[in-house]
C-alpha cells in the first residue's frame, strides 16, 4: 500500500509519501516507511518494523528508526537534525495496554549562517570514543581475520583549550596459508590518516607502488584552543604531533620500509617506527549535516 498527502495551513506547506507492506515473512509482520517534507519543518524520514511475539497478535515487538530535519534559520540561524532508534514491547488487552519503550537519539546543530551569534557556536565538552571492527573472510579463495581498534579521548583544559588523544591499530591474519590481497590490507598516511606523510605513504613500497600492510599502529596528540587576540569561536589554533607504522607480514617476514627491511618477530614492530611529524595550524569550524 502506498499513500501520498499534502496539507496547507497558515503558510505551512507539507507533503509526504507513505508505504506499508503487510505479512512480510508470513507471520503477521508489517513494514512501514514514510517521507515528508515541508517549507518550515524540513524533512522527516521514518522506517518501522512490527512483529508479533511468538505468533501472539496481542504482544508486539516494534523497531523504529527515524531522522528529522528542522529548519530554524528564519528565527535562530541554524538547522537541527535529529536521528534515533526506538525499541518497544507492547501488550494489548481489553480496556488496557502496556508498553515498554526505549529511545536513543542524538541531535546535531548545523548549517550555522554567517550572521549566527556566538552563542550558537557550541564548545566541545570532552568525551571519549571506542570502536572495534572485526571482519572474517572464509568463503572462496580468500581466508583471513581482520580486526581494527579506534579510540579517542578529549579532555577540556579550561579557557577554551582542549587536548585530543587518538590511538588506532589493526591486525589482519591470513588463514589456511592464504595471502591477504592488496584490497584487504591497511594503508596509512595522508591528512585524514597520518598527517605529515603522503597519502598511503607509510609502509612497504615496491618502487612507487604502496603495498599496504596487515599490521599497523598510529598515535596522535592535538592541543586545540582559541587564537590569541581574535574574538571568534569559529577559528581555532592547534598544535599536533603524530606517529605510526604499518608493516606487511608475509612468509614469516615483516616488511617495513621502501628497502623491504624485515624482521622475524612481531615483538620488534614498535622498535622500527617512522619519523614522527609535528605541526602548527588553524581550524575553521563550519558544520553541515
Amino acid at each position: 500500500m502506498i499513500r501520498t498527502g499534502t496539507s496547507i495551513s497558515q503558510g505551512h506547506i507539507k507533503g509526504g509519501l507513505f508505504g506499508k507492506i503487510r505479512n512480510v515473512f508470513g507471520g503477521g509482520e508489517y513494514l512501514e516507511a514514510s517521507y515528508s517534507v515541508g517549507n518550515r519543518n524540513g524533512t522527516a524520514i521514518q522506517g518501522r518494523f512490527t512483529t508479533p511475539i511468538n505468533g501472539n497478535p496481542f504482544r508486539l515487538f516494534d523497531l523504529n528508526v527515524f531522522q528529522d530535519s528542522n529548519d530554524f534559520t528564519q528565527s535562530s540561524s541554524y538547522r537541527e537534525v535529529a536521528r534515533g532508534i526506538n525499541l518497544s514491547l507492547k501488550k494489548i488487552g481489553i480496556g488496557k495496554n502496556h508498553e515498554f519503550n526505549y529511545t536513543y537519539s542524538w541531535r546535531n546543530i548545523c548549517d550555522l549562517g554567517n550572521k549566527a551569534s556566538q552563542s550558537l557556536h557550541p564548545e566541545p565538552s570532552g568525551g571519549h570514543l571506542f570502536k572495534l571492527f572485526t571482519e572474517y573472510a572464509g568463503f572462496g579463495g580468500v581466508n583471513f581475520h581482520k580486526t581494527q581498534l579506534d579510540s579517542a579521548l578529549e579532555l577540556p583544559l579550561g579557557r577554551g583549550w582542549y587536548v585530543d588523544l587518538i590511538a588506532r591499530g589493526g591486525l589482519a591474519i591470513p588463514i589456511r596459508n592464504s595471502k591477504i590481497g592488496i584490497s584487504d590490507r591497511f594503508f596509512l598516511g595522508g591528512s585524514t590518516s597520518l598527517r605529515g606523510y603522503q597519502y598511503r605513504g607509510v609502509g612497504p613500497m615496491d618502487h612507487k607502488d604502496s603495498l599496504g600492510g596487515n599490521i599497523f599502529g598510529a598515535l596522535s596528540l592535538t592541543l586545540l584552543g582559541p587564537v590569541p587576540s581574535v574574538e571568534t569561536k569559529r577559528l581555532k589554533s592547534q598544535l599536533w604531533i603524530n606517529g605510526g607504522q604499518l608493516a606487511l607480514w608475509e612468509n614469516s617476514k615483516l616488511f617495513f620500509s621502501r628497502q623491504f627491511f624485515y624482521v622475524t618477530h612481531y615483538s620488534l614492530f614498535l622498535i622500527h617506527l617512522v619519523l614522527v611529524p609535528c605541526g602548527i595550524g588553524s581550524l575553521i569550524f563550519y558544520k553541515k549535516c
